[in-house]
């Protein structure tokens, strides 16, 4: 069965699906604050990185230069997925690269603060990322982030929104580089079953995972869910969200740490 031509999402994936892979992206996911003079506002999203020992943080370049820029004055914290609890950003080392078709950025963490900000079950580790996937015209990715205003400062709750994208086709194909870019459409329908009008504003940084539409047997494969990109600009007129393919993100890593280069290719050899 083929994807419908005129829907959002593959026919054959059911909100229990969706919720469900929506769910294990999630876990992987941070969103980022900012102190705004003692209330909190999402500055970004972000996703978590294991390789061998080392942690680090993944988020678009234009989040990662504000944090960096905010440490020297606010407190930027980041968000436990699974305590729920907000650890402040003191400090690691920054890779970025902040352009029109490559716009994405790697933190290292040290030790004690990668810790606090995700539990091991937290960090995705190389097998997870998918560093050669092209997307063809039409395919399916889930798309997660934090929307800065679906951020309660009181309760310091914030929402995660995961929708289902597909790959654009010819009319982007100017702006188009295909070594670094994936352009989505821009139409997040539902979060978790319920219609949502929401800014993407916060959502910059967040993960874009490649999404195969299920078998008939009405399941999905954890195998079949890979980290492609992170997203890092959306055009609410022409619907389109941008995002930088994985494997640059995995570059900067390498320029931050030589010593990582070895094992990052044996997964990964186009890096």
């Amino acid at each position: 069965m083929k994807p419908d031509p005129k829907g959002d999402e593959p026919s054959r994936v059911t909100d229990a699906m969706h919720d469900d892979a929506g769910n294990h992206a999630q876990a992987f996911a941070v969103p980022l604050l900012v102190d705004q003079g003692g209330t909190h506002e999402v500055a970004g999203s972000g996703v978590l990185l294991r390789i061998w020992t080392e942690h680090f943080l993944l988020t678009a370049g234009h989040v990662a230069e504000g944090i960096r820029a905010a440490l020297r004055g606010v407190r930027v914290y980041g968000r436990n997925p699974s305590t729920g609890q907000i650890w402040p950003l003191k400090r690691g080392e920054f890779r970025i690269v902040n352009e029109d078709s490559c716009d994405v950025g790697a933190l290292g963490l040290p030790d004690d603060l990668a810790l606090m900000l995700g539990d091991p079950a937290n960090y995705l580790d190389l097998d997870q990322l998918d560093s050669n996937e092209m997307p063809g015209e039409g395919s399916s990715y889930l798309v997660c982030g934090f929307p800065t205003g679906l951020y309660d400062d009181e309760s310091r709750k914030v929402k995660c929104v995961r929708y289902l994208a597909r790959s654009r086709g010819d009319e982007c194909k100017r702006s188009h580089n295909p070594a670094l870019d994936i352009i989505l459409n821009y139409r997040p329908g539902t979060t978790d079953g319920k219609p949502i009008e929401v800014s993407p504003k916060g959502m910059s940084g967040g993960g874009i995972w490649r999404f195969f539409a299920p078998g008939y047997c009405g399941t999905w494969k954890r195998s079949d869910l890979r980290l492609v990109g992170i997203q890092h600009r959306w055009d609410s007129v022409a619907q389109y969200l941008r995002g930088t393919r994985i494997v640059r993100a995995l570059q900067l890593i390498v320029e931050m740490r030589p010593d990582l280069i070895k094992l990052i290719r044996e997964r990964h050899p186009s890096v």
